[in-house]
């Protein structure tokens, strides 16, 4: 409608129009606040799906090699102002389907590892997962940014299982050493919107301390392989014996309303010493063999049955 037809009209039809223009924007307003609204749930829940995998993956380093790699992890999401300021030097106008189409770091991961090759081992184990979909790879360990800064950025799409459907979800993982960290969040916070009096003085002496940690890494990297090569490899069945001193082997379960705790007790027959792994609670014993493996038996100890009338458990 030209404005020469809108000052023809009748001031009722005028109304009417301004009316329905209003109830269009509110409508399209809404529309993009509850898809904005959904799209950060999506966001939201694929941090979740991404920080699982990291945890299950220290979990197995922890059974299968006795040690941690990853210290922490930490996730983010990117703010609205963030995102709307983002968009608009991108020159897009905001939409829930401009932010997914524009933007790979709404949705943040970040992993800090003990060790410089614990940063790429856990990247690589992520990667090699069937549903993960590997979209870019920054690293910034091999070739630091001109202020000093290193971690390893990865850009992954990640599959979120919803009621009615899945759905592909972009993240931005970053994979990084504990002096890696402190440099970089020192860093952020010396910088961050402020006047610096001598800002190339003081960016020479942030990149000098960022040198020094690297350095720092490659050398406490190195101690830990010196360490490990100095050291007697543990045999098999000495692995074997120190997983099974990490394992609680008590549980509780009902018997005719009763409850009774289960214990278990485990010993090499090569060697005197028991290797006891839960309390007994000094009930009686009787051994029973559990399993045989390198021609070593083992054998369980377990508390014998309780009388059927009795209805607590025993105190020591």
């Amino acid at each position: 409608m030209s404005q020469e037809q809108f000052k023809n009209q009748h001031p009722t039809d005028i109304a009417e129009t301004v009316s329905l223009a209003v109830l269009s924007r509110t409508r399209k307003l809404a529309n993009t606040v509850l898809g904005y609204q959904e799209l950060l749930m999506r966001y939201t829940c694929a941090m979740k799906e991404i920080r699982t995998k990291f945890e299950v993956l220290n979990t197995e380093y922890n059974v299968r090699y006795r040690r941690n790699p990853i210290v922490s992890i930490n996730t983010r999401l990117k703010q609205t102002a963030s995102i709307v300021g983002k968009l608009e030097r991108l020159g897009v106008e905001f939409s829930p389907e401009a932010v997914e189409q524009n933007l790979n770091d709404v949705a943040g991961v970040r992993v800090i590892c003990s060790y410089l090759d614990d940063v790429y081992n856990i990247a690589q184990a992520l990667t090699r997962q069937d549903d993960v979909r590997l979209l870019r790879i920054k690293d910034y360990i091999k070739e630091p940014k001109a202020n000093g800064y290193r971690s390893l950025h990865l850009i992954v799409s990640v599959p979120v299982f919803f009621a009615e459907m899945p759905r592909d979800v972009k993240a931005e993982v970053q994979i990084r050493t504990v002096a890696m960290d402190y440099w970089a969040e020192l860093e952020h916070q010396l910088r961050y919107k402020q006047e610096l009096p001598d800002e190339g003085e003081i960016v020479r002496e942030l990149t000098d301390c960022a040198r020094k940690t690297a350095e720092i890494d490659a050398q406490m990297l190195a101690i830990r392989k010196k360490i490990e090569s100095g050291t007697e490899k543990p045999t098999e069945d000495e692995l074997l014996i120190e997983k099974l001193r990490k394992i609680d082997f008590s549980m509780e379960y009902h018997n005719h309303g009763c409850y009774r705790k289960m214990t278990a007790v485990f010993f090499q027959k090569k060697h005197p010493e028991v290797l006891q792994l839960s309390d007994a609670r000094g009930w009686g014993v009787f051994l029973q063999p559990l399993f045989c493996r390198s021609g070593r038996r083992f054998w369980g100890c377990f508390p014998p049955k309780m009388p059927q009338g009795e209805r607590k458990v025993r105190k020591n």
